[in-house]
């Protein structure tokens, strides 16, 4: 089978691997960059987008709109206005990461409920951007439909079919991965940010995306429970078990504290963007019971390997690649998110992960601590949630050789 661009095309130089959105000036529709970055990465000719974080700036004056109740309708609106300039829409977006403020009066006045407010907002949202380029669609076309009688009649018809195919459209396509974390602080001392994921419109209608969850209970391998340690080599491998380090807390050699979630959207051999939370099932310390409703995290993870941490990560990890058909070298970046105060050393973590790891998924990882973690209205409840990863996996010249096979026309600018 031939690439799309393959050969000849790709010798004259029109083979394109990225280009980046840039807004320099005040304007009406979009806020301009307020740091040495790109508004957007556009991949595959256009058909991914990677947009930067926007908080709720009106972009006239590039102050916050006030009150802060409403910055998170602004962002959304602000995300909504780059992706139309980029041919896609809050519609097609396959992940997106909430960054919430917990350090600021709203941020705590929110309490545990961000999380879901955050996504319910943006659910309402979509439906509204939806709205807003069908009334923009409509507007455009009032000039066609000014002919003859036979020819309006054509064109009333065909407007009517496109509007169901729109709604069945917002209807089966997948809510895309969400991943709400807490922060300390953002730019400007914004409530809210977002960070979305998207497709093309042209893309997503053509390649509709497919979800997979799945979550249990972590088992240690019988290795692990006759040696009590994690099979990974030193010197990443803490020198002291689950029982030396738990100290008080009894813990079975034959089972694991931990348990997981993840949910990942993925189109086969094209893409897989996967969220993975790996939860604690008991909080054993008193410094979170006496936090009662308000903790968002344990203190606990002091007696956890983190060589099996690390293990769990990589199986679960592997699971969605293999959903998606994809293999460790179109692994692209881990992202891990972890609760600043809730590790004595991410060094070990690190270390462990990048041991667990094979050779061919040795990716980019960052490791970005944070204020609280929240787990989404789909994961298990009652249970601490010590880590939140982001993975994703991207073979590229299949996502262009799909456009091109579909005869998608490419998105961007």
């Amino acid at each position: 089978m031939a690439l799309a661009g393959s050969g000849a095309a790709m010798d004259t130089g029109r083979f394109q691997t990225r280009q980046v959105l840039h807004v320099k000036s005040l304007s009406g529709w979009a806020p301009l960059c307020i740091g040495p970055y790109s508004q957007a990465n556009l991949l595959a000719h256009g058909h991914l987008s990677l947009l930067a974080g926007s908080i709720g700036l009106l972009p006239s004056t590039m102050a916050l709109i006030t009150p802060p109740s409403l910055e998170t309708s602004q962002a959304l609106y602000n995300c909504a206005a780059v992706l139309h300039a980029l041919r896609s829409s809050l519609q097609t977006a396959v992940m997106v990461v909430v960054y919430v403020n917990v350090g600021s009066e709203a941020g705590r006045e929110g309490g545990r409920g961000w999380s879901s407010a955050a996504v319910a907002e943006w659910k309402a949202m979509v439906r509204m951007d939806a709205g807003y380029q069908k009334g923009d669609k409509e507007e455009d076309d009032s000039k066609n439909k000014r002919s003859s009688s036979a020819s309006s009649s054509d064109s009333s018809s065909s407007d009517s079919d496109e509007d169901d195919d729109d709604e069945k459209f917002l209807q089966t396509y997948p809510a895309p991965v969400f991943l709400p974390v807490g922060v300390p602080d953002l730019p400007r001392g914004a409530v809210i940010e977002f960070e979305v994921m998207a497709l093309s419109t042209a893309f997503a209608r053509a390649q509709l995306p497919m979800r997979t969850t799945e979550q249990g209970k972590l088992v240690l391998s019988r290795r692990e429970e006759e040696e009590g340690a994690c099979p990974l080599p030193l010197p990443f491998q803490p020198a002291a078990t689950y029982h030396q380090q738990a100290g008080d807390v009894a813990i079975s050699s034959s089972s694991s504290p931990l348990s997981y979630a993840w949910e990942a959207l993925h189109l086969p051999y094209v893409f897989c963007l996967l969220s993975l939370s790996i939860f604690l099932d008991e909080v054993q310390d008193d410094k979170s019971q006496e936090a009662g409703e308000n903790a968002c995290y344990s203190s606990s993870s002091s007696f956890l390997d983190y060589s099996h941490v690390a293990l769990a990560m990589v199986q679960q990890v592997d699971k969605g690649l293999e959903h998606a058909n994809l293999n460790w070298r179109q692994l692209s970046h881990l992202r891990i998110f972890y609760v600043a105060d809730q590790l004595d050393d991410v060094s070990l973590l690190r270390g462990a992960l990048a041991a667990a790891l094979p050779a061919e998924g040795q990716c980019a990882r960052t490791f970005l601590p944070v204020s609280c973690l929240a787990a989404t209205d789909e994961e298990e409840g009652g249970k601490v949630l010590l880590f939140r990863v982001q993975a994703m996996a991207l073979d590229l010249e299949k996502m262009r050789t799909e456009a091109w096979v579909h005869e998608v026309p490419d998105g961007g600018i």
